[in-house]
């Protein structure tokens, strides 16, 4: 599990790089920061999740 959220952890920054290229062009590609922008909302909901249950399936209390 450990190695997933690495990969998580890789691809979430990868995509925030390319979004802040992105976004300091002259000429922002809207939709392309729109499809960004939700492909990196859902992989940090994944990361969530993920971690979430490494805490609860190794007995952690979560506050």
């Amino acid at each position: 599990m450990c190695k997933n959220i690495s990969i998580l952890e890789k691809q979430i920054s990868s995509l925030r790089d390319e979004l802040d290229d992105l976004v300091q062009q002259e000429e922002v590609k809207y939709d392309i920061v729109l499809d960004l922008s939700r492909r990196l909302d859902d992989l940090i909901v994944l990361y969530v999740s993920t971690k979430a249950k490494n805490y609860i399936s190794s007995d952690d209390v979560i506050q």
